[in-house]
């Protein structure tokens, strides 16, 4: 486990933002190769509730650039799955504290059979790893008239320091990749989509989040 405020200066001011640890369950099916960019479905892993908070395209060899990111392995699992339902009840059902139900018990369970194999399905990769947001609920994650952003920082690096603000996590990543390498503090946010069109119309690139943020 780590801590923001450990690694990063307050000299930026998305990091007074964006205080609050995410943990996130990644789900998507397995790539011809690492290097190419499948769909994912993001999740708020909060035990024991586990909620769907978005939807990406990631290559999934760049996960490996963000810190304490933990590949969880390959599952079959059914195409109607719903994991949001499934692993809540599941989690539920085991009764243990919050604090020791990570997202290596998910792995377990359907490694012990705990969920059924489907006739039909296909081999799906889970990952997880941690994400700084600006709002610890995740209801507010995805709301109405929202989209996500994100945005890499490193303050070790001996370069650059810091991206800017990118709906596309797969860009996020990629340029954290060729810029600071790995070990790479993601932040994320949830902005009103009208005021971000503005601001990228007007501005292009969007260093920090001062004025975009829903109030």
């Amino acid at each position: 486990m780590f801590r923001l405020n450990a690694l990063l200066s307050r000299d930026d001011p998305d990091l007074e933002t964006c205080l609050h640890r995410l943990d996130i369950l990644a789900i998507g099916v397995e790539a011809p190769k690492d290097d190419f960019p499948v769909p994912m479905t993001l999740y708020h892993w909060l035990p024991p509730t586990v909620r769907t908070i978005t939807r990406v395209t990631v290559a999934p060899r760049l996960f490996s650039m963000m810190k304490e990111c933990v590949s969880l392995g390959t599952f079959f699992v059914g195409d109607d799955i719903d994991v949001s339902e499934i692993f809540t009840r599941l989690l539920t059902e085991r009764g243990e504290s919050p604090e020791s139900l990570t997202p290596q018990v998910l792995a377990d369970l359907i490694a012990a059979g705990e969920v059924s194999v489907p006739a039909k399905g296909a081999f799906i990769r889970f990952f997880s790893f941690t994400v700084f947001s600006n709002d610890p609920s995740p209801s507010a994650v995805s709301g109405e008239g929202e989209i996500r952003v994100w945005k890499w920082v490193k303050r070790e690096s001996m370069y650059r320091k810091s991206g800017v603000w990118e709906p596309d996590l797969h860009k996020v990543l990629d340029h954290g990749e060729w810029n600071a390498g790995k070990n790479l503090v993601i932040l994320s946010a949830g902005v009103a989509e009208e005021a971000w069109q503005t601001a990228v119309a007007r501005h292009r690139v969007i260093p920090t989040l001062e004025g975009l943020l829903r109030v």
